[in-house]
């Protein structure tokens, strides 16, 4: 492997041994009619399985170009970016980053990096799994359509993401990113959607894919306590619903289960507001005020919950995240709960 392939493929992994042949065979049925040189590097995030051995064999049986490394620190806040940046020192044009059980359409890197001609950025999207969309909306329309309207909310407050399906951005892009260490700081939004952010406050050009991977569906169909998503952050990342998407129980969530799930989602969403305007006003701080989307973002959402900033100086992002929680929390989850009243109902 050398510094003349033009796209860098980054796959952690951990414990993948059942499901890590999907997006092997996605690897090798790669059509590349460009003839664009690429490579994949693996990411084994503490496995105990022989995810490892079977990667190696594989790739090397059907000549993928491949790396495989590791990180100690367990959760993709800490695997993915060290991925990247591995991937970055080789010095390819474009990073691509996706999960290690996602099947891949078999122009996926040639598409990509074609896509990424016209941006610095490129959010994946992921393909319609109509049953569990369907189980979704079955088991509770209210909490699955809280859920997005929440999301729209923080894209609307702090601009483009990167959705968990896989993204991309330019190596020169990532290399200018101030991409502080993740681990905590990446548990309320996703390690994706903390690169993502700093791309946008540098004002860097998005755009969405023009192809679709396909998830696993234990990615999708993980119950735990709010419903239909896993809000704990990216750190041990349990997927408890694992099987077949035909064997999904339909019955809907009672009234309770509904009223105790929203407001666990209310609650979480409250303090990601709240951490995530400590980091827009941080970053700003912390990248010499010249970067003012960043700060836009901050204002925009302080205003959302009818709150300013004193003119102590704040230095950390968890000094200003604590004087939040402290002053705004209420007024926080109070403007999140009118928002969800205006845009799902009561």
């Amino acid at each position: 492997m050398n510094n003349r392939i033009a796209a860098s493929l980054v796959i952690p992994f951990r414990n993948e041994a059942l499901y890590i042949h999907t997006v092997l065979d996605s690897l090798a049925k790669q059509k590349n009619t460009t003839s664009i040189p690429w490579s994949v590097i693996f990411v084994d995030n503490g496995s105990t399985d022989d995810s490892a051995t079977i990667i190696r064999d594989y790739c090397k049986k059907h000549r993928i170009r491949f790396r495989i490394t590791g990180e100690k620190r367990v959760g993709t806040a800490y695997s993915r970016v060290t991925g990247l940046r591995m991937a970055a020192a080789l010095q390819p044009e474009i990073l691509i980053s996706t999960d290690a059980d996602t099947a891949l359409p078999p122009t996926f890197i040639e598409r990509t990096y074609l896509d990424m001609k016209n941006a610095d950025a490129l959010c994946g999207k992921r393909e319609k799994t109509p049953i569990i969309d369907l189980w979704k909306k079955m088991k509770s329309a209210r909490i699955y359509n809280t859920h997005r309207t929440i999301w729209n909310l923080e894209y609307t407050l702090f601009g483009e993401y990167f959705f968990g399906a896989y993204f991309a951005l330019k190596t020169s892009l990532f290399n200018t990113l101030p991409i502080l260490p993740p681990g905590e700081y990446a548990t309320f939004l996703g390690e994706d959607i903390f690169i993502a952010r700093r791309a946008y406050f540098m004002s860097a050009t998005f755009m969405k894919s023009t192809l679709s991977v396909s998830p696993h569906p234990r990615r999708i169909m993980s119950l735990q306590i709010e419903g239909l998503r896993t809000y704990v952050g990216n750190i041990k990342q349990p997927y408890t619903a694992v099987g077949s998407a035909e064997n999904l129980d339909f019955t809907p969530l009672s009234p309770h289960e509904e009223k105790t799930i929203q407001a666990t989602i209310v609650d979480f969403a409250s303090k990601r507001l709240l951490w995530s305007i400590a980091d827009a006003y941080i970053f700003w701080k912390k990248t010499a005020m010249i970067h003012t989307k960043s700060l836009q973002s901050a204002k925009r959402a302080l205003s959302f919950i009818h709150a300013s900033l004193p003119e102590t100086i704040f230095t950390t992002r968890k000094n200003l995240f604590d004087y939040l929680m402290k002053y705004h929390f209420k007024s926080a989850k109070a403007a999140i709960e009118k928002y969800i009243y205006e845009n799902v109902g009561q």
